[in-house]
């Protein structure tokens, strides 16, 4: 029988975003490893995520599955074999379990010395059968963040299930999972179609008979449609085009069976007020979609989702207006009293915000972030001037804590201080740097873009991480209160895409000098327990952050060999190994080969040196091959120190990989391990020395390079 198209959905009750985007990835990553645990290899699938339901579909499912060889060992020989080769009763016994004779076996040795061993072949079963075993383990180990138990149900799932659809081309698959059984039918959209009950006569008809009635299924196609319908509800607005929000977008994706949008409006002076504030407004407490000119400058309209018939779409989008007038209202009251009241004001009461649990209030932070500067500034090359603009920044970074505007618009922290320090009148690098200070927040976000704007995000976020690994606080699996991964990651990319060179060790280690320091923070006695602690816990916040920047190259693609190369080098300086990295990436791919090769045979002859062999005697040469290895090292040694010395990486991969041809011949034509000690010690000492060259750009045995290319 040919392959048939396979779907399998699953309807719930209202699936949280975050729940359903977890089951989709989750299903994406291990759909291949489950069907190979069954034999099946290369069986493409697109996993599909509504409110209502989870889908699998397969184009071409296979009609059975492959015939499988197993090996299965048996008795060790001498006790299947008796002394003159025939077999014995546990041999017998053995044969008798599976089926088989003595003609089917074979003696394998291994490490323990000889058994027998029996290859059979399993024949594959119908794809009806399997699914049903595969499609459980597959659903069952969803990751989801929260699980429920209800009546009837003998597994905990995210949500309620409520129906099953499960065919493999016309056929029902027959699969029980959540106390549920799977037959043909599905529904249509909740309010759309009536919550219509529709028959799918065959898998390959799924996505178009839910179209009918209003349900599509298709992530990337409920998207489109999404874009399709803002242009046509902003066709008739003069030069309005929707706020750039691909995350907004994202979240309506996975809030809507049937991508509706519906155009309001309000009225024009709210536009008075900080775009911000009314972005702010609109998408987080609504989930509207901003509307701006060709200039970027808001409109007074919004885009929002429609989620019942468009006939009610009037009296839905008076309803909205209403709303959003209130909130707007709500946002001008605010700022008008946080404008009353002022950031001084507000810096004075941060005595009254607790930072972390056993961490002091947001008052103390500010303290030590004071006394911070001076170890800080100077990474940054910042002039007098603007040393003493950091520190009223660092006085005023968190003073908006306090804020009306905060406490209403949480999202707004740090940016609605640097507005108020704008309408404050103060200096621009001043609140701008205040405004950028909690940059980055995601991988997407630019850093702070002034050097006092990186400067004081680098500071808060040292603080944060240095402070919180003392008082005990670390990420475990998934969660990560604080956090810190956050932190962390944000620390990274400033330091990295703001070119600043430090040894991260020793600024930690400053860190505490500093703070401790009697004459600059006469610390009380809790604070000086405190910062003893962080202390302590040195070693485990560098390994905290050498992870999070593994991580950060994974996402860029990185091999993992050329990360474990950097991740662990002495001085631990993320932007110098950031920029060694990008030389690998970017170098001739044939240096990079050579230089992994070579490097390779050279680390297998000198890794097991007990000490280092000492210096090398030219007298001492014997064959051509060593001189000029020799002579070729020393007319290589100056450029490559210099090359690593100014961060010429790239230079010094090309030098290094010129030396690659030289090595090779040496190590065809001259036997290093002689009897000769003296003749054997010289020749591992000249490669020591050589090794000792590469080991200036980076650890290079960590490196998995084989015959094939390295990129």
């Amino acid at each position: 029988m040919d392959a048939q198209a396979l779907v399998v959905e699953v309807g719930t009750e209202e699936l949280p975003v975050e729940e359903q985007k977890t089951a989709r990835q989750y299903i994406r990553e291990v759909w291949p490893e489950r069907l190979r645990a069954y034999g099946w290899t290369d069986i493409p699938a697109v996993v599909w995520t509504t409110p209502r339901r989870i889908v699998l579909y397969v184009e071409r499912f296979p009609a059975v599955q492959p015939t499988r060889t197993e090996v299965i060992k048996g008795p060790p020989k001498h006790t299947a074999l008796d002394a003159e080769g025939r077999p014995t009763p546990a041999l017998m016994g053995f044969l008798r379990r599976y089926g088989a004779s003595p003609e089917d076996v074979r003696i394998e040795e291994g490490p323990r010395g000889a058994y027998v061993v029996l290859e059979r072949q399993i024949p594959g079963r119908p794809a009806v059968e399997v699914l049903p075993e595969l499609l459980t383990s597959l659903f069952e180990d969803i990751p989801f963040r929260k699980r429920m138990r209800w009546p009837g149900s003998p597994i905990a799932f995210s949500r309620p299930v409520r129906w099953i659809l499960a065919l493999w081309g016309d056929t029902v698959v027959p699969w029980q999972f959540a106390g549920v059984t799977a037959d043909r039918f599905t529904y249509g959209h909740r309010l759309l179609a009536g919550n219509r009950r529709i028959e799918v006569p065959d898998a390959a008809r799924y996505e178009a008979l839910l179209e009918e009635v209003r349900v599509l299924v298709s992530n990337e196609k409920r998207r489109q449609r999404f874009e399709a319908e803002i242009r046509q509800a902003l066709a008739d607005v003069p030069d309005g085009q929707p706020l750039e929000d691909p995350e907004l977008l994202d979240l309506w994706v996975h809030l809507t069976e049937w991508p509706t949008v519906l155009v309001g409006t309000f009225d024009p002076q709210f536009l008075r007020l900080p775009a911000e504030i009314l972005i702010t407004a609109m998408r987080h407490h609504q989930k509207y979609l901003a509307v701006v000119n060709s200039q970027g400058r808001l409109q007074p309209r919004f885009l929002t989702l429609l989620q019942t018939h468009p006939s009610h779409g009037p009296t839905v989008r008076t309803g909205h207006e209403r709303v959003l007038v209130a909130r707007f209202r709500d946002a001008d009251f605010f700022w008008h009293e946080d404008c009353r009241q002022g950031l001084e004001a507000y810096a004075a009461r941060l005595s009254q915000v607790q930072f972390l649990e056993g961490g002091g209030t947001y008052a103390d932070k500010v303290y030590r972030l004071h006394a911070l500067v001076p170890v800080v500034a100077p990474l940054w090359r910042l002039s007098s001037p603007e040393q003493m603009l950091l520190e009223q920044a660092v006085r005023l970074a968190k003073a908006d804590l306090v804020s009306q505007l905060v406490g209403e618009f949480p999202e707004l922290e740090g940016i609605a201080g640097g507005l108020l320090a704008r309408q404050e009148d103060r200096p621009e690098p001043l609140w701008r740097a205040i405004y950028e200070h909690g940059r980055p927040q995601r991988m997407e976000d630019p850093i702070p873009s002034t050097p006092l704007g990186q400067c004081l995000a680098f500071l808060d976020r040292l603080d944060s991480l240095w402070i919180s690994f003392g008082l005990g606080f670390q990420p475990s699996g998934s969660r990560d209160p604080l956090g810190q991964r956050r932190w962390a990651l944000g620390l990274l990319r400033i330091l990295i895409e703001g070119g600043i060179s430090v040894d991260v060790p020793k600024l930690l280690e400053d860190v505490y000098r500093r703070l401790t320091d009697p004459s600059v923070t006469p610390a009380t006695d809790t604070a000086k327990v405190l910062y003893y602690q962080a202390h302590l816990k040195h070693q485990e916040l560098l390994t905290f952050l050498q992870g999070r920047l593994a991580a950060y190259w994974e996402a860029q693609g990185a091999r993992p060999d050329f990360i474990e190369s950097l991740i662990d080098r002495r001085p631990w300086d993320p932007w110098d190994l950031d920029r060694r990295l990008g030389a690998f990436r970017e170098s001739d791919p044939d240096d990079v080969y050579r230089i992994g090769l070579v490097f390779k045979r050279l680390y297998s002859i000198t890794k097991d040196l007990p000490e280092t062999p000492g210096r090398v005697d030219p007298h001492r040469f014997q064959q051509d091959e060593e001189r000029e290895l020799w002579e070729f090292y020393r007319r290589l040694r100056e450029p490559v120190t210099e090359a690593v010395v100014e961060r010429r990486y790239t230079d010094a991969i090309r030098h290094l990989a010129s030396l690659s041809p030289v090595l090779h011949t040496f190590f065809e034509r001259v036997f290093v391990m002689v009897e000769d000690a003296d003749l054997r010690r010289n020749r591992l000492a000249l490669l020591y020395e050589i090794r000792t060259l590469f080991g200036q750009l980076a650890d290079f045995h960590r490196w998995q390079v084989e015959v094939e290319r390295v990129f």
